[in-house]
């Protein structure tokens, strides 16, 4: 009897478990069905492939391998927004902006209770704003804006106690703004511009503190502003809602008969003028609407066939280009992406994954300046003392809205785009979607300061960053190298080859911008790289070397870290040691610059392909035997020929085997090589160029004379204003 009673209910159990959870990777497809019915865009997304691997472009997801983020903006998807997506559970943000998606937005995505950001705006979506999205307890941003959406703001809304960013404009919204809006104590920026809502703005709305932009433009409001809304930070637009009346400027003061708890205001012998004027107000901003109506239309349209454009050049492209890789470039067909504007070719196809969100809007924050006395004295800043909320419009009218044509690189956490600013300054924009912040928000703001610290003629231009409200997105603003990467130089163009001189010069850079990191800066902003490789040294018009991607150890999240170690393990940069420790210190770097040194000195990746043996072979073990035996010209890149100095490649050579040790208490420190570097004549058969460090015991680390890089505000030119 007992058997019986506990086999039924596992009997149970076992026949509807198939009905109630679906695998994710039948979800996706069904989602791909319906946002793209031609199969023309999503044609990553295939059965049999695993979305968590990055097969799945526009697809993240967390360490447990569930979808979180679904990325498709800007991809001229024609389908509609399906039911299955509501089946993803796991979502955290939906990025469908700026494609033409028609119908409806189910109701059913209610039921994804950890969603933070929704963005579906520029479509074509019609229907009324679903109440249930007031369901929706983790969503902080909801944009919804140019739509054909009808109906009212549904009241509902008011009870998304975390909602940040509320842009539902340039709709066919009717009614009246509810005053349950007042509800949302979070509200940082409102929207609901281009629409033809009526009625007053609720006077409790005026309690909402956190707001600092609010646009209610081109509508028929009518009645008092709150007073406080003209002096929001980022500013407060009434325009074409001629019955508004308050304190602000060119606005009409509100007659002292309305109360303030905003009831209808006593009839007054003026009442037929004021209906004239009512009816001219009312013409004139129908005007004004029908043409608004008929830009953004056009606006949308042209977007629309740049996207199409771009998809199809992007299709062509892809189709043309078939995987025939010889056999050591396969070796370095992964890896890290770099600031840089060559090589795109190269490396294009070579990264699978998501592009991230790149359009939060209003929902970031930068840190003021701050000098080393400044964290030395006053300790790292709290996030109340960081400047005010911004808006990304910059970076996204640099970069074309982030689009594809200004895409450098991408994996599957970040991506780098080419933008250019306002005031014509070229700059390399790195978005990375996963971020520390939320795990460590201490860390995250002493890894902000330290980038903004950092100044040296071999470290990359750091001006500016944006990050989203808690983090998720952050986007890292750098000066753009127009000349490429050691990767690309070494490995990319066949054509053209680095004299000796300019490997020597390119070294000694390497050396002088690690060292500055290692010792060049005062705690807590000393760092170490973790990603030194090749595609991370970029080359300016001069031929001098300046490093990438330093110090996003404590920006990143600890995944996206564990994914560049593996890569860099395969490309051989990394560290024995780190197999059994786990940890990156400037040895790992040390290590990672002596294979570097022997990359320049063979010309030959730290692993790379012999044909003769047809296996993959260590440079250091190649390099060590004929080291020894004195067999310098064996191994010295043949592209060379004889032009470079015998003994200046044997010098660097123990250099770079003493860097690449076993052993991490082996390896000197990167004081010690600059010094080395700069001690003789021989290594370039060139004058000594000049290095700023004072004499003294070889690892005493006293290499900057107490001198500490200047930093202020106006060296940061760009911190997304």
């Amino acid at each position: 009897m007992e058997l019986r009673h506990t086999l039924v209910p596992l009997l149970l159990l076992i026949f509807t478990w198939p009905v109630t959870a679906r695998l994710e990777v039948e979800v996706l497809l069904d989602v791909k069905n319906a946002l793209d019915p031609q199969g023309m865009v999503l044609m990553s997304w295939q059965a049999g492939a695993q979305p968590c691997s990055g097969a799945f472009e526009g697809v993240l997801c967390d360490t447990a391998g569930r979808v979180t983020n679904i990325s498709l903006q800007g991809r001229s998807l024609t389908g509609f927004i399906p039911d299955a997506l509501a089946e993803l559970s796991a979502l955290t943000g939906v990025f469908l902006h700026f494609n033409d998606l028609r119908g409806g937005i189910p109701p059913s995505l209610s039921t994804l209770t950890n969603l933070t950001d929704l963005y579906l705006n520029w479509n074509l979506l019609s229907g009324p704003i679903p109440p249930q999205l007031g369901q929706l307890p983790s969503l902080q941003a909801l944009e919804l804006g140019s739509n054909k959406l009808e109906g009212g703001i549904p009241a509902e809304l008011g009870a998304l106690s975390n909602l940040e960013t509320l842009a539902i404009n340039a709709n066919n919204l009717n009614g009246t703004m509810p005053a349950s809006l007042s509800n949302l104590t979070m509200l940082t920026r409102l929207d609901v511009s281009n629409n033809t809502l009526t009625g007053t703005i609720p006077e409790s709305m005026a309690n909402l503190s956190n707001l600092v932009f609010v646009d209610v433009s081109h509508n028929f409001l009518s009645g008092p502003v709150p007073a406080g809304w003209f002096g929001l930070k980022q500013g407060f637009r009434y325009g074409n809602n001629t019955g508004l009346c308050g304190t602000g400027a060119n606005m009409s003061a509100c007659p002292s008969q309305v109360s303030s708890s905003l009831v209808s205001p006593t009839p007054s012998p003026s009442d037929s003028s004021q209906k004239l004027k009512s009816i001219m107000s009312i013409a004139t901003a129908i005007v004004f609407a029908i043409g608004g109506s008929a830009f953004l239309i056009l606006v949308f349209i042209c977007l629309r066939r740049r996207n199409a454009k771009l998809r199809q050049q992007a299709y062509e492209s892809n189709s043309d280009i078939k995987a025939v890789v010889k056999p050591e470039n396969k070796v370095g067909s992964e890896k890290a992406e770099s600031i840089s504007g060559s090589g795109k070719s190269q490396h294009g196809g070579s990264f699978h994954g998501s592009t991230p969100d790149f359009s939060i809007l209003g929902r970031s924050r930068v840190m003021s300046d701050r000098s080393t006395s400044t964290i030395a004295s006053r300790g790292i800043p709290s996030p109340a003392e960081w400047s005010s909320w911004i808006h990304l419009g910059e970076l996204e009218t640099a970069t074309n809205y982030f689009s594809e044509k200004n895409l450098l690189r991408k994996n599957s956490y970040t991506a780098v785009y080419k933008g250019t600013l306002r005031d014509g300054t070229v700059v390399a924009v790195k978005a990375i979607y996963n971020t520390r912040f939320a795990f460590g928000e201490q860390d995250f703001q002493t890894a902000i300061e330290a980038l903004m610290q950092v100044k040296h003629e071999n470290l990359v231009k750091f001006l500016g960053f944006c990050c989203s409200k808690g983090g998720s997105e952050c986007f890292l603003v750098y000066s753009f190298i127009p000349d490429g990467s050691l990767e690309y130089h070494l490995h990319g163009r066949k054509e053209v080859s680095m004299n000796w001189r300019q490997r020597v010069n390119i070294i000694r850079g390497i050396a002088k911008g690690l060292a500055h990191l290692h010792e060049g800066l005062t705690e807590p902003l000393t760092m170490v790289h973790q990603n030194l490789w090749a595609g991370n040294v970029l080359l300016d018009k001069q031929g001098n070397a300046l490093l990438a991607d330093y110090g996003l150890s404590d920006i990143v999240a600890e995944e996206v870290m564990y994914a560049t170690h593996k890569t860099l393990a395969a490309l051989g940069y990394l560290a024995p040691e780190y197999a059994f420790t786990g940890q990156s210190t400037e040895d790992s770097d040390i290590y990672a610059f002596g294979a570097l040194v022997l990359e320049l000195l063979t010309g030959h990746r730290p692993v790379f392909f012999t044909p003769a043996s047809r296996t993959l072979v260590s440079t250091v073990t190649w390099v060590k035997p004929l080291l020894d035996l004195g067999k310098v010209r064996e191994f010295v890149d043949p592209k060379l020929g004889s032009s470079f100095s015998l003994a200046g490649a044997a010098g660097l050579a123990h250099i770079a085997m003493q860097c690449v040790a076993d052993d991490p208490g082996a390896r000197p420190n990167m004081v010690d090589v600059v010094r080395r570097l700069h001690a003789s004549e021989a290594w370039a058969d060139m004058a000594i160029d000049s290095f700023l460090f004072t004499a003294g015991t070889p690892g005493s680390g006293n290499l900057y004379s107490g001198r500490q890089p200047s930093f202020s505000h106006s060296d940061m030119l760009h911190q997304c204003r």
